[in-house]
């Protein structure tokens, strides 16, 4: 049983010992404190040769802007972008979206709205990328409890149908320097508990993710803890999908853990090079 479970190429075709970390959940008290950006593609191309979608989430208020690209070489732009505003960038690790999860969802609401609108060869998709945007804007997040447009501009989203057809230039009043001062500090009074209610309202979702998570995990996964030095296999995701890959090893390695960040690993290999890419040790 021993050689068995010391073999190498027994365990890079065995069962993985799948290691549960706590949940740690991000921390952000400010719209644009924090943006989540992601590329989801190839889509369906367009008339207009889009095959990409670029989204940027803010963590805070959960708004969402994105950008249909042709290639995925346009996503450089981003790290062009980083450098030139002086963002501190941080890479999610390979192979495991679960990490990006409020970026994932983002991708997912996005899709999901677009199967409903795009046509039969759903090659128009670019058309209702706005529309898609402004509902996904102006509806109630289920963790902040509010409109992301609410959190971004402080008040609510008009819609075209609450416009009034016509409005006499009699009936326009305007305002002077006092009630422009007088709007400026009560909407500023307001906003700033308004962020306080969303922070709270974000901290208690937290914690509800925190406690279901940790009952899905005693469930299902094993209580290991890693050091730096031990030595580690890596999951081969790239054999997933790709023609002549059923037969290759599940795993890869060994490696050793070299550093840690949250919850992913800095890897080396055998000739003592470090990985580019963090992974994920869940």
């Amino acid at each position: 049983g021993n050689k068995i479970q010391e073999c190498d190429q027994c365990q890079k075709v065995g069962k993985p010992l799948t290691a549960v970390q706590p949940l740690q959940c991000i921390q952000v008290s400010e719209v644009w404190e924090l943006i989540g950006i992601d590329l989801t593609g190839p889509l369906p191309k367009t008339s207009s040769g889009f095959q990409y979608i670029l989204t940027a989430t803010d963590y805070f208020s959960k708004w969402v802007e994105a950008f249909p690209l042709k290639t995925k070489s346009a996503s450089e732009l981003n790290s062009d972008l980083c450098k030139l505003l002086q963002i501190e960038r941080s890479v999610t690790a390979a192979y495991h979206p679960q990490i990006n999860g409020l970026d994932e969802k983002t991708n997912d609401n996005i899709k999901r709205a677009l199967r409903k609108l795009v046509n039969d060869q759903q090659n128009n998709w670019d058309l209702y990328l706005e529309p898609t945007l402004f509902s996904l804007r102006s509806k109630v997040h289920t963790t902040t409890k509010y409109t992301p447009f609410f959190l971004m501009y402080g008040r609510e989203a008009v819609f075209p149908s609450e416009v009034p057809a016509q409005v006499p230039i009699s009936n326009i009043i305007l305002p002077d320097d006092k009630r422009y001062s007088d709007y400026v500090q009560s909407e500023s009074e307001a906003q700033h508990a308004v962020k306080e209610t969303a922070q709270e309202n974000i901290a208690k979702s937290q914690d509800k993710q925190k406690v279901a998570y940790a009952k899905r995990a005693l469930k299902k996964y094993k209580n290991v803890v890693y050091n730096v030095g031990d030595q580690i296999l890596l999951l081969n995701m790239r054999k997933r999908g790709r023609k002549g890959g059923r037969l290759e090893p599940d795993f890869s390695g060994p490696y050793t853990i070299d550093d840690f960040s949250g919850k992913c690993v800095r890897l080396k290999n055998a000739e003592g090079n470090t990985l580019k890419s963090l992974y994920s040790i869940d």
